[in-house]
């Protein structure tokens, strides 16, 4: 679910990024928009509601939250805003992928969050000065990382047993 929310989070920003840089403005109702819309639904009804935690309700709240961020901080309209639109999803959605994988292999998060964060600002420098500071926007990557994983993070179950014994 992790990942299937950083491929949603990566897609709407892939859609306003082409909107950015040929200056028009993306309306909800935008194919691009429903594109995402229906392979993040997809992926979460393959993932399913035993398997893996969370509710599509609640994650949905924290990915268009995560893109209304980013879309703001990418800037108005242009190359520049267009690239850093583009650049920002396809972190979050890198970001995401890491802490996913981390489940399945615990202690591999550090070095795939500082390869993604590698990533991040190499594209970043390379769009140029616009929207918000670059700092601004890993620190807004980053929490969309925390809030998504922090929601999809796996339960454990812990068993006790007691023992008593008698002596006479």
């Amino acid at each position: 679910k992790q990942k299937a929310a950083g491929k949603k989070i990566a897609g709407k920003m892939s859609c306003y990024s082409k909107a950015k840089a040929k200056s028009t403005v993306l309306l909800s109702t935008d194919p691009c928009l429903a594109k995402a819309e229906a392979k993040f639904s997809s992926a979460i009804n393959k993932a399913g509601l035993t398997t893996c935690p969370g509710l599509v309700g609640p994650i949905e709240l924290l990915v268009d939250t995560c893109v209304n961020t980013l879309v703001a901080d990418a800037g108005v309209a242009g190359q520049c805003p267009s690239a850093k639109a583009k650049a920002s999803g396809k972190a979050a959605s890198n970001e995401l992928s890491c802490s996913s994988k981390n489940i399945g292999k615990p202690g591999t998060f550090a070095a795939c969050h500082t390869k993604a964060d590698g990533k991040l600002g190499s594209a970043l420098t390379k769009a140029g000065a616009c929207g918000a500071p670059d700092a601004t926007i890993q620190a807004d990557v980053h929490t969309c990382q925390t809030s998504i994983a922090g929601a999809l993070s796996p339960t454990t179950s812990t068993n006790t047993t007691t023992t008593t014994s008698r002596t006479t």
